[in-house]
């Protein structure tokens, strides 16, 4: 019956990730491409792309190109600050019912600001500063806003940027897998990234699912069940995950991991003498437990300026699930884009 049970709800046999079943489907769907420090950014007129975007020649989703002559002259229409935002999906413009509704959009249609949206979806904290390193000093812009997303932003462990190779691989249905796997898995490996979409498949074939070519009998017995291939896959991964951390993390280093390169960040923009908002996004499990934001997270943007929205405000109905995966529909954005507006007034009149 239980079995049953997980098989209606959707849960797969022999995978620890529902995604990833099953194993043959996934079929790779170029979008993103990295620079030679990493950066990652997107691959113009890529067919993988969702319908109505429209990247500029620097990657970014933007009908305008971001160099020096262009922003000059937007910047003159009625002298209009010049924000960056930078980020990941959130930023980037998913999930509302039509692209004009995320709070990128709707900041860029507001007369007040010439608007570049950094945001790539799949990428963390250290692409931001990578963002941040290479435009502010050659664009000049009046704010930098980092739209830092509080369920899965923070950095657990140091985790690589690699060059020439994006942060994942978007494949068939949606399934990403990343180009670092999770340091516990990827110990040992003689590099410390997956440097093509096909090595990536196969590692997470290996490692997630019980339906790669290295199988064992015990393995190739109980992979058709969907209970006990997630039982034993799941007490796999919490076996490597102890094994690892044990030797490797130490409690409270992904505040210092994450912080410091806030500060990174904050030292650029200082010297540019550009604003800096590190502006929170709270997940959906933190709406729903109305967290205390500031009293839970205010500890990653020590010495930053930074600014959460009232938890209040938001409720479940804002996102389109529960997940960490899951991002704002309309009202989320509509939301977000009102306290994110609110912010950067407050500091132009300072």
């Amino acid at each position: 019956m239980i079995e049953g049970f997980m098989r209606v709800s959707g849960h797969k046999p022999g995978v620890l990730v529902n995604e990833l079943y099953p194993p043959d489907s996934l079929i790779y769907q170029p979008r993103f491409k990295a620079d030679s420090v990493g950066l990652d950014s997107f691959i113009k007129d890529s067919p993988s792309l969702p319908d109505g975007y429209v990247i500029n020649d620097q990657g970014f989703r933007s009908a305008f190109n971001y160099d020096v002559l262009t922003i000059d002259s937007l910047r003159k229409i009625n002298n209009r600050k010049v924000v960056f935002l930078v980020g990941d999906s959130y930023t980037e413009g998913c999930c509302p019912t039509s692209m004009d509704s995320s709070f990128s959009d709707l900041l860029l249609q507001d007369e007040q600001y010439v608007v570049l949206n950094f945001g790539v979806g799949g990428t963390g904290v250290k692409q931001y500063d990578l963002v941040i390193k290479k435009y502010v000093k050659e664009l000049n812009p009046d704010f930098v806003v980092v739209n830092f997303y509080l369920a899965n932003d923070m950095i657990q462990y140091d985790v690589p940027v690699i060059p020439n190779v994006p942060h994942t691989f978007p494949f068939k249905n949606y399934k990403w897998l990343a180009s670092v796997g999770p340091a516990y898995y990827m110990e040992g490996r003689e590099t410390n990234h997956l440097a093509t979409p096909e090595e990536a498949y196969e590692f997470y074939l290996e490692n997630f699912t019980l339906w790669h070519t290295k199988v064992t009998g015990l393995e190739k017995a109980i992979r058709t069940s969907v209970i006990f291939s997630k039982l034993y896959l799941g007490a796999r991964e919490k076996y490597y995950m102890f094994s690892w951390a044990k030797d490797n993390y130490r409690k409270g280093q992904d505040v210092k991991l994450t912080n410091d390169v806030l500060l990174q960040m904050q030292e650029t923009c200082d010297l540019d003498q550009t604003k800096l908002l590190v502006a929170a996004i709270p997940g959906p499990s933190d709406v729903n437990k109305q967290t205390d934001l500031k009293k839970k997270y205010q500890k990653y943007f020590s010495g930053t300026n930074s600014a959460f929205p009232e938890i209040s405000n938001f409720n479940v109905n804002d996102y389109d699930g529960m997940a960490t995966s899951n991002h704002f529909v309309n009202s989320g954005h509509r939301k977000y884009y009102r306290f994110l507006k609110n912010e950067i007034e407050k500091r132009s009149e300072n």
